[in-house]
């Protein structure tokens, strides 16, 4: 299952996008919501000031002297015969007259006139004559929408109406619809922004692969196909690089090889000279000590320039199933004696127990590892480990581990902290891994000793 890393850019765009377009899906919801319920209530409320002028004509303002509470005159019938024709013209809720003492003198529905009042008076008090007050939308019992509008009339009478905004329910279900659709943007955002994230993520992740055989030294890899024209930039000017590092590296490596096939010629007669003269002088001959060192510097020199072979023109990798348990034996065979000496044991510990490698190549590269660990136990006695789970094989051993100002330099052609050797041998070690498409890597280093792992890469696209 892949996890995408909260830090890559993957998905980082993924984020970004989905962050911009959820805020503008939402910002463009709110706003439509907003935008269409004011447009409805402000032409509620001038409805609302149309019925008070319409209201406010129909009135006799020299009657409202002769309306009282509760008592049944000309002017209360008046009033109500008014009040019940605004209300058939209108489609008004409710009409009422009050007065400045907050007492409903006629209305169409009394008790709703009161409760009116009670909510409203603070802001009623304060009116002037003609001046309008319309309340914001509020729920009644029945869960419908209202406005109240009022008027002062006079000094002391005030109409009061109530008008349902029935519609305002059906544009508040437009926020719903609203959320959906945000809900639905989302989703398609985030998709959008999966497809996006992987039109570029793609590239890049073939890019990043490609670099990574270029650093490896693989130079016949070959970059990803990409229409991305600042990936394609990127491509060709990668491309370039392989191109030059690989003719430097060829350059390099023909030099190397040419000074090393001129050396061993001429070591190789030296060699049979030195043999020749040794066996002619009797045994006990003062002179066969100094011939038996010149023999081993000769020879020492011959192992150091075919080395410097190795590591110019090493052997192009067959990969097949590598039994283990069986490689380790012949290492075991190999080394039996210098670990009987040093009091060294190998142990194993393998999950799996076959490696898709070349067989020689990974032979070389632990006969090294193991001739490393062995120099730097340095005779102390101690155990050295090979296990192997999931393409994976570690070897640890528990010598005295690598300095730390030395870690990143084990790897570097020629760096070497023996008396003796060129620095290559974890080099070739390394180039070797690069053949089979695996890594050689420090994994840990601790003062009991180091570990190193051979992982073999798994290309992911």
């Amino acid at each position: 299952m892949n996890i995408i890393n909260p830090h890559s850019l993957k998905a980082r765009t993924i984020v970004l996008f989905a962050f911009i377009n959820v805020l503008a899906l939402v910002l463009l919801a709110r706003f439509s919501y907003l935008f269409v319920r004011n447009l409805y209530l402000q032409q509620f409320q001038e409805q609302m000031q149309t019925s008070l002028r319409v209201a406010n004509n129909a009135i006799d303002r020299q009657l409202l002297h002769f309306l009282t509470v509760n008592q049944q005159s000309m002017a209360q019938r008046y009033f109500s015969q008014t009040l019940n024709r605004l209300d058939s013209l209108l489609s008004l809720e409710n009409a009422f007259i009050f007065n400045d003492r907050w007492q409903v003198l006629n209305a169409l529905q009394r008790a709703d006139a009161v409760a009116g009042l009670l909510v409203n008076k603070e802001i009623l008090r304060h009116l002037k004559i003609g001046q309008v007050f319309i309340t914001q939308p509020f729920k009644g019992d029945d869960r419908q929408w209202y406005l109240w509008a009022f008027q002062r009339l006079t000094n002391e009478h005030f109409i009061g109406l109530r008008a349902g905004a029935h519609q305002l329910a059906q544009i508040n279900r437009l926020s719903d619809y609203f959320v959906w659709f945000v809900l639905v943007g989302v989703v398609l955002t985030l998709l959008a922004g999966l497809y996006i994230a992987h039109s570029v993520h793609a590239p890049i992740r073939g890019i990043t692969l490609f670099s990574q055989k270029i650093g490896r030294g693989d130079f016949s890899a070959q970059p990803p196909a990409t229409r991305l024209k600042e990936i394609v930039d990127l491509t060709r000017a990668l491309t370039n690089m392989r191109d030059a590092l690989a003719r430097r590296d060829q350059e390099k490596e023909q030099l190397l090889a040419q000074i090393a096939h001129e050396l061993r010629n001429p070591l190789g007669g030296i060699e049979l000279l030195i043999g020749l003269v040794k066996d002619d002088l009797p045994p006990q001959h003062a002179d066969q000590t100094y011939l038996k060192k010149a023999l081993e510097e000769v020879r020492h020199l011959k192992e150091q320039i075919n080395e410097f072979l190795e590591y110019s023109r090493p052997r192009p990798a067959e990969k097949t199933e590598v039994n283990l348990s069986q490689l380790v034996d012949e290492l075991k065979a190999r080394f039996a004696i210098e670990m009987q000496k040093k009091e060294v044991e190998l142990v194993t510990h393998f999950k799996q127990n076959a490696l898709r490698f070349d067989r020689q190549h990974l032979k070389h590269i632990l006969s090294n590892l193991l001739t490393n660990s062995l120099q730097a136990m340095n005779g102390h006695p101690g155990i050295i480990m090979l296990r192997c789970e999931q393409n994976t094989l570690e070897i640890e051993d528990n010598g005295p581990g690598i300095a730390p100002e030395n870690r990143v330099k084990i790897f570097q052609p020629f760096f070497t902290t023996k008396n003796s050797g060129v620095g290559l041998g974890l080099t070739i070690c390394q180039k070797l891994c690069a053949l089979n498409d695996a890594t050689l890597s420090l994994v840990q280093n601790a003062s009991a000793g180091a570990v190193f792992r051979i992982q073999l890469t798994t290309e992911v696209s």
